[in-house]
């Protein structure tokens, strides 16, 4: 993946920041963890709003939801065409590959298993409060 970031012919680097402008690159480094908060607050915020109703679901189905959120609503069929999702595929030009789609749509459910994963693992032992 490092090839389409960087290298001769980068093909991320002509709508992304990458390390290949250090100038930009470094603002959004430091930006980077504000909005990574930033999402996981709106993750949480939406997990509130359906608590009691996930702590009463089995491991299973915990997981179920936060990989659906995570990985198809929040990735692979997120509004606004990006390397990976249904709207990149349709209006990205073809310098991007249907095979970096893929790669791309691949590491987005991979790493959204892996945060389900790892988030469901953690909550498995609280409970809801209601009746």
């Amino acid at each position: 993946m490092k090839s389409y970031y960087e290298g001769d012919n980068p093909v991320f680097a002509t709508f992304l920041i990458t390390e290949k402008n250090p100038t930009e690159w470094a603002i959004a480094m430091t930006w980077l963890l504000p909005f990574q908060i930033l999402h996981a607050l709106v993750f949480v915020f939406f997990l509130i709003l359906i608590w009691d109703w996930f702590a009463a679901q089995n491991f299973t189905k915990r997981f179920l939801t936060v990989f659906w959120l995570k990985g198809l609503v929040g990735g692979i069929a997120s509004i606004g065409p990006s390397p990976g999702n249904l709207e990149g595929f349709l209006f990205f030009l073809s310098s991007v590959t249907t095979s970096i789609h893929l790669l791309v749509a691949f590491e987005v459910l991979l790493q959204s298993a892996l945060t389900a994963f790892v988030f469901v693992f953690w909550t498995k032992n609280f409970k809801t409060d209601s009746p």
